[in-house]
């Protein structure tokens, strides 16, 4: 028996033998004294159940990083120093989730700060570290433009442990403000964090 499994188990109402045959339905707790096929098979069911909420509660949380930026932006040194030391503080066994909104050009390709995450994600996952990513591109979230603050809204409400914002000048064709100021989008993703109280940094390179 597993020294951790707990002493009682309440069971599904009929549990098969090993020889294929019904055993006794059950409205009690089964125990040590109870049907031998029955504490058999209490010990199978609870083994695999402990050793998987023993994983859950030794293993600390993902550390989710939530990255937004411009498009525009091309120097990927700012994004991989802000992730060289996330990863440098994660904990022994923890890992490191990247989340970016996958902004693609004409070509479904990804550019500007998301290309520049996604990269390092994947560089730092090919070295062997604990790196995941997940990428969340605006197209899935209904017609443009509207998607793109629906996408960012969908990142924000996952949850994430810090937000790293690149934000660099607006360069939309279409915007009626004259005087030049930060990017809409990330900006916008930037406020939705700090509004929904993750810790936010924001960085204009």
């Amino acid at each position: 028996m597993n020294q951790h499994a707990p002493a009682t188990y309440l069971p599904p109402a009929k549990y098969t033998r090993s020889d294929n045959a019904l055993c006794c339905p059950h409205g009690t707790l089964i125990a040590p004294g109870s049907c031998k096929h029955c504490w058999e098979l209490h010990q199978a069911d609870c083994a695999p159940c402990w050793e998987r909420h023993l994983a859950e509660v030794t293993q600390p949380a993902p550390y989710r990083v939530l990255v937004t930026g411009s498009r525009d932006t091309r120097d990927p040194r700012p994004v991989n120093a802000a992730l060289d030391e996330r990863l440098a503080r994660l904990q022994p066994g923890q890992r490191l989730v990247i989340v970016h909104g996958a902004c693609q050009d004409r070509w479904r390709r990804l550019r500007g700060v998301d290309a520049h995450a996604d990269a390092w994600a994947l560089r730092a996952k090919a070295a062997g570290h604990p790196v995941d990513v997940e990428r969340h591109p605006a197209e899935e979230h209904g017609p443009w433009p509207a998607c793109g603050p629906i996408r960012n809204r969908h990142m924000v409400s996952l949850g994430a442990d810090i937000c790293h914002a690149f934000i660099g000048p607006c360069t939309s064709t279409r915007c009626p403000k004259p005087e030049p100021h930060p990017s809409h989008g990330a900006s916008g993703c930037a406020d939705l964090a700090e509004q929904a109280g993750i810790p936010t940094q924001r960085w204009y390179p």
